[in-house]
């Protein structure tokens, strides 16, 4: 079992692992997809990027049971806070949608909620310095 105190380092890089798996996926798909006219081949190949998806929840999960109590505070607040901007930001966004905007996939829900996620880490980060 990880350390407590090396349970950052071990999560940035079990983090870093999946993004990069993400990634690829997400970018090998079309290439990939082009390769055979098998429907079922297709199927699979575009849903290549479910498994680092949900690889990245194992990732987060095993994070959080190797961190302290006051750790586990901290990540769960930025994550509330995360999901009320994220919250925030997709309902603001369905209006601007009725406005005229261009429709956006739900492909975007994730990386609009890790950039949150981010953006909440930081500014309490540096709140608590």
């Amino acid at each position: 079992m990880t350390q407590v105190k090396y349970a950052s380092r071990a999560y940035l890089v079990e983090f870093a692992l999946v993004v990069t798996l993400y990634v690829i996926a997400v970018t090998a798909r079309p290439y990939l997809a082009g390769l055979s006219r098998d429907a079922n081949v297709h199927f699979a190949v575009m849903a290549l990027p479910i498994v680092p998806i949900w690889l990245t929840l194992i990732v987060v999960v095993r994070h959080y049971l190797r961190i302290d109590e006051r750790e586990r505070l901290k990540l769960l607040e930025n994550v509330s806070i995360a999901a009320g901007v994220m919250a925030c930001l997709v309902t603001s966004y369905s209006a601007l949608e009725d406005a005229g905007l261009p429709k956006l996939a739900i492909t975007w829900a994730w990386p609009t909620f890790a950039a949150c996620w981010g953006l909440a880490t930081g500014i309490s980060s540096l709140r608590n310095r």
